[in-house]
């Protein structure tokens, strides 16, 4: 698959034939496992995209390539459906756009300065992080805000947006072509073993090969086997390896006032 060229035509369930476009790499920088994004009613799901200015980022992209599944699961499962029906760009704002515009979002080459979403994060990379990521030219930020997240269509297993715990996952693949079946995962078993897929999750088992080095058991990619209250760090699980989960949670029971003390980090 030539990265950012090609389009392949692929029959997804609805029986509609589309060009598939999952063909654009991109790394989600925010949320993350550490910074989740934290929901409250149907307000808007605000996420940070690099991407590489070589092969520009649209809407569309957005609406097709980004997943969102229940609960924090291994397989990645996702629907080759888009998010949201009809024209992307009613539901999904992204800075810069298209035509290159981008807005008050000026914090759009990756470098150390500090990334700002549209209203309720900001961060700064680890310099190791940010080292690597130019390394492989991850190089364009993008800013992307879901107006809705409670009309999102298409997460495996759910029929409505509820409370609990969701993740998102970038969908950089090749899908079979004439397929009929519209559930997927992404991460497949391998010889016993569950290999993750996703393209910053092959950058954090780099990462990981080279920190614990080849006498470590399988790399060092995977988590320990969990017992039943105990945790063996002599065995590894794996059909748990470690993947780059971004969460997001619409707590039950959280006024939006507590959720905007959780998101500043103050409180009085």
């Amino acid at each position: 698959m030539s990265v950012g060229q090609d389009t392949i035509k692929h029959r997804c369930a609805s029986g509609k034939c589309h060009e598939l476009v999952y063909h654009v790499p991109a790394i989600i920088l925010y949320p993350s496992l550490l910074t989740p994004a934290i929901l409250v009613d149907s307000e808007c799901l605000e996420i940070l995209i690099l991407g590489m200015k070589k092969y520009p980022i649209t809407a569309d992209n957005v609406n097709w390539q980004l997943k969102i599944t229940k609960e924090l699961d291994e397989k990645k499962s996702f629907h080759d459906e888009p998010l949201f029906a009809g024209d992307a760009k009613t539901h999904i704002k992204i800075d810069p756009d298209e035509k290159g515009h981008s807005g008050d979002f000026k914090q759009t080459t990756l470098n150390d300065d500090v990334i700002f979403a549209r209203e309720r994060f900001a961060g700064l990379l680890d310099k190791r992080a940010l080292d690597l990521l130019k390394h492989v030219e991850y190089d364009q930020i993008y800013r992307v805000s879901i107006d809705n997240v409670t009309d999102v269509e298409n997460i495996p297993g759910l029929t409505q947006w509820s409370e609990g715990m969701y993740n998102l996952f970038w969908l950089y693949a090749s899908l079979p072509l004439g397929g009929v079946s519209s559930l997927y995962t992404l991460n497949k078993l391998s010889d016993g073993r569950l290999i993750p897929q996703e393209l910053q999750d092959a950058l954090i088992q780099d990462v990981l090969q080279e920190l614990n080095g080849k006498k470590i058991a399988v790399g060092g990619k995977y988590c320990f086997k969990v017992g039943k209250d105990n945790v063996d760090i002599f065995s590894v699980d794996v059909n748990n390896p470690i993947p780059e989960h971004r969460p997001a949670c619409r707590p039950a029971h959280l006024c939006a006032a507590e959720c905007l003390v959780q998101k500043s980090g103050k409180s009085d």
